[in-house]
Order: structure tokens, then C-alpha cells, then sequence
């Protein structure tokens, strides 16, 4: 719910820059091959969202290549694991909460999450003549589960395929990308323990509503997702290092959540669209970009027959969650005698509301960002290093919360209180980052890259991020 919000709070490190949206054949930089494995630590003193938890220990390894084939030729790769847990997530049994909420499954006992992860793209693009052409896969699986009762066990594949298109106009490319998602998960909950059966299984339906017919029953508990979309983008952007960018977007995914054990009865299916335009201009040494993006979930809810066949009769389009982002950034680049420098503001709108048809519930925010982050690069004899630091603020300009909370049960009460108080505060961040490398010979080099973030929300709560890797580049 709210995402946009969520995932701002979650993360202090303002976007990235322009160079890591253009295409692969147009990005700049040449060809390495990296290798680093590294451990991340999280905390909060209260969970900002109880349904990811207050915290997170894992270790990583994430390995990328980028290489020219030849001069009209590239390819780029990655894999990637992730092995921890997740401390404290409540109100959520489901993997994937921010693509899937509100419709996840849910109980109010809550506790440690093991979390197993793989991750795969690879992506090629040529030129031949005028023409352009290349294409792209992303595969990720996920595996979450719980020790104790309840006991979630989430097994998710994800897979993402595309291919793009275009034609060199003078100094411009113009290329159109298109794409096809393929989702799946499968949610099972169970109880090992006699004395553990301590709390239903609830199929929610957000702000605070649950599809009632199923929660708690036993042959409930086991829940399949199954997701089918497609996304578009068109691209204009400069074959050097300077000119005009510009870019339009849609992407379109469609969910559909089956109970297992009534016959996959399909209960609900979320629909997430989202358009988004941007334009800017690219100099050597600067970049100034622009981008508006409007973004729809649609929740329709089924009317099931009362026979063993569970055939939806009717569907409901009762959640809507429309959101209107705007965000405004520029990229500055200095060279001098001690060093390459880089300054990198951003500013930031967000219009959300989230509410229900039946019964009549919502949650809006209007709110603000700002950020801006600077870099110092600097390289001697067979060292080099780089210093990052970056500061952001969120202010909520407006907020409120439509819900007769008096009518809930406790627990749906006292869980939408706190997100709202937490959804309307106001955040100061900052992170810090360095690497040290040294390059041992002619094609290899070694890096240590510590980093630390830290957000403070004005309600005297606070989260802390800690990552630290070590790599190998050749």
C-alpha cells in the first residue's frame, strides 16, 4: 500500500543518475568484469512497515560483466545470491508484499523470515547499418520460510523477457523495447505444533477487510499467485555524450490469487499499470532530466458459487490506488587536479490515494522529496578511491485516513494507527559510501566498499543500514 512512499523511507540513497537509463549500447564506459561478496545488516527500533520486518541480516555475492563483442556489438550479464532473515515481519505470510499488497495473505503472529534469493539477467544489443536491434532476459526465484507456527513457505519465480528495435536518426537513437512478465508464487502456511494453532490465516483485502468466506479454515490455507503482463517503452536518446533524451512508458501486470485447496478458487486479482514520460538533455559534463509518472492498481474482488467448484460468478472492482509522481534531477561533473567530483540534486511530488468501494475506506498523502548526493573520485599510481555521501528529506504535506477505526478489531486498529502516524512523519537521511581499490596488476584490481545509511523520522524513530563487500575486478 502506498508504494511509492514505502519505498523512498525504506531506502535513503537518492536515484541514480542518467547514465545507468540509456541503453546498453549507449551507455558509457568500457567493458569489466566484477565479482564481490559482501554482508548486510538492517535495523529499526519500530518497524516502519511490520509486513518487511525491522530488520534484515543476510550475505550477499553479486557478480556483473559488461563487454564490447566488437565496435557495433555488447553484452552485459549478472548473477546474483542472497542468503538471511528477515527480523520481526508481521501482518504478512506472503513474499513480494510490495508487488502484491493488498491482496497477501496474512496472520498477526509474525516472526523471523529465512530469505534464499537467485538473480539472472543478461542483455545484448548490436548495430548493423542504421538498425538497431537487441534483447534481454531477468529471472529471479525466491525462497522465504518460518521455523515456527504459522509457518510460511513461499517458493517465487520471476521471468522477464524483451526485445528492442530502433533505427539511427542522424546523431539520435530512436528504438521501441518490448516486454513479457511471467509471475508465479506458491504461498503455503502450516502448523506443525498442537499448541500452535494460535491464529487464523486471514486472505486480506486491505484497509482493513478480509475475504471472510476462507479465513481461518484449514483447506485455506495454501494460496497460489499467478501474474501475466507486458510493458512497452519508446527512447529517444543521444549516440554521444550529448543531446536530447527523452522516453514513454506503460507496463501492464495482471494477478490473480487461487486457493489451493478449494479447487483454486480464484478470489482476487490485482491489475498494476503505470505510464510514465520523461525528457532531459545530456551534456558531457551535466545532465538535467524530468519525469511525470501515473500509476493505477486496480483490486477486483470475485463473487464465488457456493458448490464444490468455487466458479467465480461476479467480479468486483472494489480497491483503487492511483498515484501521481513528478521528480526533477540533474547530474554536474567537475574535473580538477586532485580528482573527478560529481554533484547529483534531485526534487520529488507524490499524489496517492488508496482506497476501498466497499466498505468505504481510504488512505491519501500528498508529499514532497529532496535530495542530493556528491562523489569524489581520485586515482594514484595503483590505488584508487572513491568517496559518496548523500542527504535526502520527506515532508508530508498532507495526509488523511478515511476508516472507522472504532469498528475494527483490535489488532486491524492499533495496525492502521501506527501506519498512519508513520505514513505522515517527516525523514532526514543520509548514507555514506567508499571504496578503496588496488589494482595488483595490469588486469586486476581489488576493492573494499564499505557503506552506511542512516534515516531519523521526527516521531524520534530511526533505521540503520550497514553494507560491506569485498571485489575483484579483471
Amino acid at each position: 500500500m502506498v508504494i511509492a512512499l514505502l519505498l523512498l523511507l525504506l531506502s535513503p540513497v537518492p536515484a541514480r543518475a542518467q547514465e545507468d537509463t540509456r541503453s546498453l549500447l549507449f551507455s558509457p564506459g568500457g567493458n569489466y568484469t566484477r565479482a564481490q561478496a559482501g554482508y548486510r545488516f538492517v535495523t529499526e527500533d519500530e518497524a516502519f512497515l511490520p509486513a518487511e520486518g525491522k530488520g534484515l541480516s543476510q550475505g550477499e555475492f553479486l557478480a556483473r560483466a559488461r563487454h564490447w563483442l566488437d565496435s557495433l556489438h555488447r553484452a552485459e550479464g549478472a548473477v546474483s545470491y542472497e542468503r538471511g532473515v528477515k527480523r520481526a515481519v508481521n501482518w504478512n505470510t506472503s513474499s513480494d508484499w510490495d508487488l502484491l499488497a493488498p491482496y497477501v495473505t496474512i496472520d498477526t503472529v509474525g516472526g523471523d523470515l529465512q530469505k534464499e534469493q537467485y538473480k539472472f539477467y543478461a542483455r545484448y544489443a548490436g548495430r548493423k547499418d542504421s538498425f538497431l536491434y537487441g534483447g534481454a532476459i531477468n529471472y529471479r526465484a525466491l525462497h522465504e520460510f518460518r521455523a515456527v507456527d504459522p509457518r510460511p513457505r513461499n517458493v517465487t519465480a520471476d521471468l522477464e523477457a524483451s526485445a528492442q528495435a530502433g533505427l539511427m536518426l542522424g546523431r539520435n537513437a530512436l528504438t521501441l523495447e518490448a516486454a513479457y512478465r511471467k509471475y508465479h508464487q506458491n504461498d503455503d502456511v502450516s502448523f506443525l505444533g498442537a499448541r500452535g494453532y494460535n491464529t487464523a490465516i486471514i486472505h486480506y483485502l486491505g484497509l482493513g477487510s478480509d475475504y471472510a468466506r476462507f479465513t481461518g479454515a484449514s483447506a485455506s490455507n495454501g494460496v497460489r499467485f499467478r501474474g501475466n503482463g507486458f510493458s512497452a517503452l519508446l527512447r529517444l536518446e543521444p549516440a554521444g555524450r550529448q543531446g536530447w533524451t527523452a522516453g514513454l512508458s506503460y507496463s501492464y501486470l495482471d494477478i490473480v490469487r487461487q486457493i489451493k485447496g478449494q479447487n483454486e478458487a480464484p478470489i482476487t486479482s490485482l491489475l498494476r499499470q503505470e505510464l510514465k514520460a520523461c525528457g532531459g538533455y545530456l551534456w558531457p559534463k551535466a545532465m538535467v532530466q524530468g519525469q511525470v509518472a501515473y500509476k493505477l492498481n486496480q483490486g477486483t474482488e470475485n463473487v464465488l458459487d457456493q458448490t464444490g467448484a468455487f466458479l467465480p460468478l461476479a467480479g468486483l472492482t472494489l480497491y483503487r490506488e492511483p498515484s501521481l509522481e513528478a521528480r526533477l534531477q540533474a547530474r554536474f561533473l567537475k574535473e580538477a587536479v586532485s580528482g573527478l567530483w560529481s554533484l547529483s540534486p534531485a526534487i520529488g511530488y507524490v499524489h496517492t490515494r488508496c482506497g476501498r468501494l466497499s466498505p468505504s475506506r481510504s488512505l491519501s498523502l500528498d508529499y514532497g522529496t529532496a535530495a542530493v548526493k556528491g562523489t569524489f573520485e581520485r586515482s594514484k599510481g595503483s590505488w584508487d578511491f572513491t568517496a559518496e555521501a548523500s542527504l535526502g528529506v520527506h515532508v508530508t504535506f498532507s495526509s488523511a485516513l478515511e476508516m472507522p477505526l472504532e469498528t475494527l478489531d483490535a489488532k486491524f486498529r492499533d495496525y492502521y494507527t501506527h501506519l498512519y502516524g508513520r505514513f505522515s512523519d517527516t525523514a532526514f537521511s543520509g548514507t555514506a559510501l567508499c571504496t578503496v581499490g588496488w589494482k595488483v596488476r595490469k588486469d586486476l584490481r581489488l576493492y573494499l566498499q564499505p557503506r552506511a545509511g542512516y534515516t531519523y523520522y521526527c516521531t524520534k524513530h530511526y533505521r540503520l543500514e550497514a553494507l560491506a563487500s569485498l571485489g575483484i575486478e579483471f
